[in-house]
């Protein structure tokens, strides 16, 4: 069944904010992790590829996981335009399915986990996707009050997230986290600010 995010994907990647995001998050993450060329990423909720597409040539395989075809259409169109051979794309709803086990160096995610209901129950799945030693990257809002959003979308599950809250959530896991602060701001033409936060965790 198609969703909101089939209907906007080839429209996705005109949005300037959606790309800064992007664009400051692997900044923030090439500052903090420094992936090294020989490790296997995971990025959860692809999407486009705006995170994925950042990441790859500092990897040496990605994979893009989405619930949405359209979107991972688009990725793919990408892919093969660019002639990118270090890239695999999954449709993959996290609701139902398993990842794979201790797959992965480094699983990113880039403002998915607020339309994800079970917070622990992602961070869980992510912790067993990595290997030993692996860490995750989460960006995503800060507590907001719904106005971030420009109009209703029932596949918003979390009004943002405070930090403090989302530590426990990561702790009960079993990650140590190593850190999460304020990256990045989305400021609006209204003058209404929207800070992002960065979350590393490490698997142990």
């Amino acid at each position: 069944m198609e969703n909101k995010f089939d209907r906007s994907a080839k429209d996705w990647d005109n949005n300037p904010v959606r790309v800064k995001i992007a664009e400051k998050a692997i900044q923030e993450l090439r500052h903090r992790v420094s992936p090294a060329p020989d490790i296997q990423v995971l990025d959860y909720g692809t999407g486009t590829g705006l995170m994925l597409l950042g990441i790859q040539p500092y990897a040496a395989h990605v994979t893009g996981m989405d619930s949405s075809l359209g979107m991972l259409d688009v990725l793919r169109g990408k892919i093969k335009a660019a002639e990118i051979t270090n890239v695999d794309v999954l449709h993959h709803n996290i609701e139902t399915e398993e990842l794979p086990k201790e797959a992965f160096h480094l699983v990113l995610s880039n403002m998915t986990l607020h339309h994800i209901a079970d917070t622990e129950m992602f961070l869980r799945k992510v912790y067993h996707a990595l290997k030993s030693g692996g860490s995750c990257c989460i960006t995503d809002l800060e507590t907001e009050d719904g106005s971030f959003h420009h109009e209703p979308d029932n596949s918003i599950k979390h009004l943002g997230f405070d930090k403090n809250e989302l530590a426990k959530h990561f702790e009960a896991t079993g990650f140590e986290v190593l850190h999460l602060d304020t990256f990045h701001e989305v400021v609006r033409e209204t003058g209404r600010r929207y800070p992002l936060f960065m979350a590393i965790a490490k698997k142990n």
